[in-house]
């Protein structure tokens, strides 16, 4: 009987453990909020921000910014894209939880279209951040 119970009790604790560890992933990068709590990702939107409040006073407008948290190859990454009417050139870059850059897309100017995503099969893009452009 004591046998029986300690299977049981081994068992139950590794299906927490194994719920524990899905429920990590599905949160992205093991935080709840990546904007807030991705250091780096915290900072690249503080400085939009700022450069965007600068931009508005100095000349009226500003580019917009986006940010995706997606799933690709089973990993977590983010989708960073800047928007700008007003300039030929636009893009987006993928980095991962780290802050790494992994690939970057450019659209316009001398060289065309730049891709270097080709291979990721970027899935499930969830917008964390959008300010739109202003003129």
């Amino acid at each position: 009987m004591k046998r029986i119970s300690v299977i049981l009790l081994v068992l139950t604790m590794l299906c927490q453990i194994a719920c524990l560890s899905s429920c990590q992933k599905e949160k992205g990068c093991n935080v709840r909020n990546p904007k807030k709590d991705l250091p780096w990702l915290k900072e690249i939107i503080e400085t939009y921000e700022k450069k965007a409040e600068k931009d508005m006073a100095e000349y009226g407008k500003c580019q917009g910014l986006k940010i995706y948290q997606c799933t690709y190859n089973g990993g977590v990454c983010f989708w960073l894209e800047t928007l700008n009417s007003n300039v030929p050139i636009s893009g987006y870059s993928i980095v991962d939880c780290e802050g790494t850059h992994i690939c970057s897309v450019s659209f316009g100017g001398v060289v065309g279209i730049t891709d270097t995503c080709k291979e990721l099969n970027i899935k499930k893009k969830k917008n964390i951040y959008f300010k739109r452009e202003k003129s």
